[in-house]
């Protein structure tokens, strides 16, 4: 049984309110619809601004979308850029599931495709995620679309 988007919405909100310092996020588009949601917005915010350890990833396949329709992130990521990082991943060296949401290096929420459920894993299977989304991050590329302009 699939999920509802409020029912995601209300899951990733959770998931997002537990984290204290990190959040690691790899999507095809920043999750517009959920990410992109004033309580989402409001959650990382706080956790950017707690403290001097926080950082926040944000590892994208596609920026297309958000050009094209903007996102409600935008605006913090291109404040925050110090402790907010935004990246394109390289898709011929980063197989990955259709999203995950990694907080403080244990807990994790993903959904490996449309057709299977939203799941969370136990911390082993977190630590192998982990993994994964710094190897894909360091075969990344910054995302220009995300980047803040100076004038």
């Amino acid at each position: 049984m699939s999920l509802s988007l409020a029912e995601i919405r209300q899951a990733v909100q959770q998931h997002l309110q537990q984290a204290r310092w990190r959040v690691d996020i790899l999507a095809e588009d920043l999750l517009p619809g959920i990410l992109d949601q004033p309580e989402a917005i409001d959650v990382l915010q706080q956790i950017a601004t707690r403290g001097q350890h926080s950082r926040i990833r944000l590892l994208n396949r596609n920026t297309d979308i958000i050009a094209r329709h903007g996102h409600r992130l935008i605006p913090l990521i291109q404040r925050l850029p110090s402790i907010i990082h935004a990246r394109l991943s390289a898709p011929d060296r980063c197989a990955h599931p259709l999203w995950l949401i990694l907080t403080d290096q244990q807990r994790l929420l993903l959904q490996t495709d449309e057709n299977t459920p939203l799941r969370t894993a136990n911390e082993r299977e977190a630590t192998l995620w982990q993994e994964r989304f710094d190897e894909c991050w360091e075969h990344g590329q910054p995302d220009p679309y995300l980047r803040r302009i100076s004038l």
